[in-house]
């Protein structure tokens, strides 16, 4: 019986990792997800399939558990790496060892066959999507009864008008409460259950034209709801993924209103993974789409917070000066018949406006962005997006910390800071963590090594990191 060898680490794949600046900006070594998130944006030039890295996957290959990468990731890491050859890599065959596919990911068949969709393949690829959260054996049930009644719909001769407008109310219903309550366990297996429902009606093929259409625009923004839960849960990986089927079934329903809506999920996804440079394709692709004012004006908000984060100062200024202009001519947009997630309110946009402007280094324009937008330092109680408050407030407290003149430093920030500090588990999404943890991050600066005040908050934030964020549906 031959023993199995263990296999030494790959101390050049990590030293080569950690030579290479975090992205984020906070000057800090590259993180094994923000490799893994490079290497997918390489990837996905070349094959999408591939794209599907994440932290652990890069953990194996530094312990040494894989040595030997297919040919396009390895091309891959040395582009984002930026070394010559694979050997740089530590990446070498291991004679008498199976290499077999032990780092490739199962892909998904492609939707589209000869240029033309494939809806069941369509579906059944859309349905499978996941979000990176667990569900209990309660939200399963209530799954599974939202199943059963969608399939015994579907079993009728004609599908009734009735079940459209019962799906377009619940998908009003969701896509609000996610806006208005940001409460994710709650809305999480309703979104799956409602994103069955129409699969199995468009599998069905028994509708009329008419609602086929509404069908698939309500299946794509089903999927921009999944989207953003799934990025709030920290898995950008599905949430683009979300996105991406949301933008086939805008195709299908020849909707550009709903592609411009897709543009911003994938924008907004891509900011807070650190690409500010795809935000600017999304963007300039949705210069050239008839989004309605209030997708525009959204996805010119985070253009300018990617120009902000390159360093573009005076391009970001231009987009916020000319979007605040746009602002009064902001109307209704026909897809927000779908729910509030389809809007730019006023108070969503002063929340980009201070966000943008901490990016900048504009403490003051922060300032008054966050007084603007209003709440003080209790949380909106009804009508307004809970996590907009939170973040600017989060926001408000790094550009203090950054402030080295008047009201700033870190007994401000602490004042800003503290009351967001005493948000719900539910409510902790990912971004929140992010900005919390840069704020973390600040304070260990040795100008604050002898502060009191830098101390407490750095205490108060690791007493609220320690309780653990939750998607899990409460028993």
């Amino acid at each position: 019986m031959s023993r199995r060898h263990k296999l030494p680490p790959n101390k050049l794949l990590r030293d080569a990792r950690l030579r290479i600046t975090s992205p984020s900006g906070s000057g800090r070594p590259m993180s094994r997800q923000e490799l893994a998130d490079a290497v997918n944006t390489e990837l996905s030039r070349t094959d999408p399939r591939e794209a599907n890295l994440d932290a652990n996957h890069i953990g194996k290959l530094e312990r040494g558990a894989h040595r030997w990468p297919n040919d396009l990731r390895r091309t891959a890491f040395r582009r984002v790496l930026q070394v010559a050859s694979d050997r740089d890599l530590g990446f070498y065959i291991i004679r008498g060892l199976s290499t077999g596919p032990a780092d490739k990911v199962g892909s998904w068949p492609s939707p589209a066959v000869g240029g033309v969709v494939d809806r069941r393949a369509l579906l059944i690829k859309s349905a499978a999507l996941g979000v990176g959260a667990g569900l209990t054996a309660q939200a399963m049930i209530r799954q599974a009864a939202h199943d059963s009644t969608a399939i015994s719909t579907a079993a009728a001769d004609v599908i009734a008008p009735a079940t459209v407008d019962e799906i377009r109310n619940d998908l009003r219903r969701l896509t609000t409460d996610y806006i208005t309550t940001s409460d994710l366990p709650k809305i999480l297996p309703d979104a799956l259950s409602l994103r069955g429902r129409l699969a199995t009606l468009l599998d069905d093929l028994k509708t009329r034209p008419k609602d086929n259409e509404e069908l698939h625009l309500m299946m794509g923004a089903t999927c921009l709801l999944l989207a953003s839960i799934s990025h709030d849960a920290g898995e950008s990986q599905a949430g683009m993924a979300q996105a991406e089927a949301a933008e086939t079934f805008a195709e299908l329903a020849q909707h550009a209103g709903l592609l411009g809506w897709v543009l911003c999920a994938k924008a907004m996804i891509d900011l807070w993974r650190h690409r500010p440079t795809a935000v600017l394709e999304h963007a300039e692709r949705g210069a050239a789409v008839a989004t309605s004012t209030s997708a525009s004006l959204r996805l010119q908000g985070l253009h300018a917070r990617a120009l902000a984060q390159l360093g573009r100062t005076r391009e970001a200024t231009a987009i916020l000066n000319r979007t605040e202009s746009m602002k009064s001519a902001s109307g209704a947009d026909p897809i927000a018949e779908y729910g509030s997630l389809f809007s730019f309110p006023e108070s969503r946009q002063r929340y980009y406006t201070a966000v943008t402007s901490a990016h900048l280094g504009n403490c003051a324009a922060v300032e008054r962005a966050v007084a603007e937008l209003g709440h003080g330092d209790q949380p909106p109680s009804t009508g307004a997006w809970p996590v907009s408050w939170a973040l600017s407030r989060s926001y408000l407290a790094l550009a203090r910390l950054d402030n080295r003149g008047s009201g700033g430093g870190p007994e401000a920030a602490t004042a800003a800071l503290a009351p967001v500090l005493t948000v719900p588990p539910f409510q902790r999404i990912n971004q929140l963590d992010q900005v919390i943890s840069t704020v973390s991050s600040r304070l260990t600066a040795p100008a604050y090594h002898d502060d009191r005040a830098a101390r407490a908050l750095a205490d108060a934030i690791r007493d609220f990191r320690r309780s653990p964020r939750s998607l899990v549906v409460p028993s």
